[in-house]
């Protein structure tokens, strides 16, 4: 019956292998594009993209292994091979999440250790030959790789919020799954529990794989950006200004929307009226304008102001005259991209309009209101 459906098995490994790279190249893809605003979190993206890559790979070459290689030389090559492949997609994987960038999620010298024992481990599985310390040395690696890789999702998920909790929760249960196939799919442990019902558990393993790869699919698509933690607790209020008037057009309050989504309220003396760094007294939008030196049109201009900062983004023509000013407690590379997506968006849902009024003086409210719902989907 084993050998009756070879046949049936290998469409399966066709689709296992677009859908895992159609995953592992969005993954990349979503990382190098946003990779120059140097937000260190999203290197996840890349740590996502090789793990389940490289592990797909290593999924279909065994089982192309064991169904259709009969050569015991070949077999035992295209088995190390599929051993080194997944090795290295687990290894990858620990290796960029022991940067940095992820100390606040776990302990990174834990996961530095845990990266080389792993390396060292899957290095004696192809030094040693005899099969019994091998199974050994498999099963060690299994519970260093496996459940520190567990841990540090489940580490990710409690330190995330909105739309990018929901995505990692899909992907996390997509990656258990596919790494449970990895080792109960393993010819060690087929051999040693489940040698009279293979034909069924390859069946199974192949629905599972798929199951997996399809839940992880639908998450990577516009999968958000993963900003810093508490980037947006920094945030106090959006100011968009035409120069040509020096009126301002559009204001959102970022400490009033955070107290409504918290349903707590500041203290008086920790009120901080952005408003005031506009008025005459203290810095006039023209003492601003005015402030920006060496002006970039692809740049951040900042201005210092006490304990507060306001970013300064110019509008890209014909918008030019726009000026995006946003106060902040302390400049991060979430904020500075979360401002390019401000000044993109509005640009994109307001250009016409803006261009095809001379005057917008009275109708700012009427008409660029609905863009606080665009800010609160970016917030979430």
């Amino acid at each position: 019956m084993f050998y009756n459906t070879l046949d049936f098995y290998f469409p399966f490994m066709i689709l296992e292998l677009l859908i895992g790279y159609q995953i592992s190249f969005y993954f990349l893809y979503q990382y190098y594009k946003i990779k120059e605003e140097k937000i260190g979190l999203n290197k996840i993206l890349l740590a996502f993209s090789l793990l389940i890559g490289l592990g797909v790979s290593g999924i279909v070459i065994r089982n192309y292994n064991s169904y259709y290689i009969n050569d015991v030389l070949l077999n035992n090559f295209f088995l190390y091979i599929t051993h080194i492949i997944i090795a290295v997609a687990v290894s990858s994987f620990l290796l960029i999440i022991s940067s940095k960038s992820f100390q606040k999620i776990i302990n990174i010298n834990v996961t530095r250790a845990v990266s080389i024992y792993t390396v060292v481990i899957s290095i004696l599985i192809f030094v040693v030959q005899i099969k019994s310390i091998q199974f050994i040395f498999i099963i060690i690696s299994i519970i260093l790789g496996y459940f520190y890789l567990i841990f540090f999702h489940l580490e990710l998920i409690n330190r995330s919020k909105g739309k990018i909790r929901k995505r990692i929760i899909l992907i996390f249960i997509g990656e258990v799954l596919l790494i449970s196939n990895i080792l109960i799919g393993s010819e060690e442990i087929v051999v040693l529990i489940f040698l009279q019902h293979i034909p069924f558990i390859t069946l199974i393993s192949n629905f599972v794989i798929l199951f997996a790869l399809t839940t992880i699919l639908l998450c990577v698509y516009k999968f958000p950006i993963f900003l810093e933690f508490n980037w947006d607790k920094n945030l106090i209020k959006l100011f968009i200004v035409n120069t040509q008037n020096f009126e301002i057009i559009y204001t959102f309050n970022f400490t009033e929307e955070i107290e409504r989504k918290e349903n707590t309220t500041k203290k008086p003396s920790e009120i901080i009226e952005s408003d005031y760094f506009f008025s005459r007294g203290i810095i006039g939008i023209k003492d601003i304008i005015s402030g920006i030196t060496n002006k970039k049109e692809e740049g951040i201009e900042k201005i210092r102001r006490g304990e507060l900062l306001i970013l300064l983004k110019n509008g890209d023509a014909p918008l030019s005259f726009l000026l995006y000013c946003l106060t902040v407690k302390k400049e991060m590379n979430s904020i500075n991209y979360f401002l390019k997506t401000i000044k993109n968006e509005f640009q994109e849902l307001y250009k016409n309009i803006i261009l095809s009024f001379e005057d917008l003086q009275g109708l700012e409210n009427k008409i660029f209101s609905s863009f606080d719902n665009r800010i609160k989907n970016i917030l979430s």
